[in-house]
């Protein structure tokens, strides 16, 4: 075989090896300001459990999607008196965290068929949950719910390549459940005058700047990839 086919089939197999896509890097909540609140604790619940059986997924994501919106809640939203007596409770309930995947079928493309080990697969993702504000007695005194889905076609890509790329669509869908918080917990009379703002040990009953700093437009980012997002 002359030297000019060893560097062509070279180029050829490096080709069908590659994915270009980029997952979408989502917001690391624990390195902006969090949302200060005249609350005593944050806690998260979760009411879903996963089958760990196919079609779903979310059982082989590393963080799993569960997880790494208990991260982004308890990052966002810091209680001003952790601890403290008589102070009323932010409670979060995570209804739903799952993701399937979808064979599309064998991709058409020779070497990502051959040497790529690759296909065509959609994932569709769900979160969703559930807030409350509740007081010693365990009373609800405010409640919001936020939902995000979104669905990914990834296409010969590689194992390790579609879970990064599937943990980039969970971080977005993180991100749209932070956004929708932020906006739903400024207008909910049973939880936005527990917003504070000014020093740690200062209470003041009234609303925070800081959504408007947390919601910029870096939820608007763009991930690179072809993602579908289903209202």
């Amino acid at each position: 075989m002359s030297r000019i086919a060893v560097v062509a089939l070279s180029v050829l197999l490096l080709a069908g090896c590659s994915n270009t896509q980029s997952a979408y890097q989502g917001i690391d909540y624990g390195a902006v300001a969090p949302v200060r609140m005249n609350i005593g604790q944050v806690l998260v619940d979760s009411a879903f459990k996963s089958t760990t059986m196919a079609p779903n997924v979310e059982h082989q994501l590393v963080p799993q999607p569960e997880d790494a919106l208990r991260t982004a809640l308890m990052q966002h939203f810091s209680p001003a008196r952790p601890g403290a007596q008589g102070l009323m409770t932010l409670r979060f309930t995570i209804k739903d965290a799952s993701v399937v995947e979808q064979n599309l079928g064998e991709s058409t493309d020779f070497f990502a068929r051959n040497f790529n080990n690759a296909g065509n697969f959609r994932y569709d993702g769900r979160l969703e949950v559930e807030t409350t504000s509740e007081g010693a007695s365990r009373r609800n005194r405010g409640y919001v719910q936020a939902e995000a889905k979104r669905t990914l076609e990834v296409t010969n890509a590689t194992v390790s390549d579609r879970q990064r790329l599937v943990q980039g669509m969970v971080a977005q869908m993180v991100d749209d459940i932070m956004k929708q918080l932020d906006e739903q917990i400024t207008t909910s009379a049973g939880i936005s005058p527990l917003v504070i703002s000014g020093p740690d040990m200062t209470i003041y009953a009234e609303p925070s700047g800081r959504w408007d700093h947390v919601n910029e437009d870096r939820f608007q980012r763009s991930a690179g990839m072809r993602v579908i997002t289903v209202k």
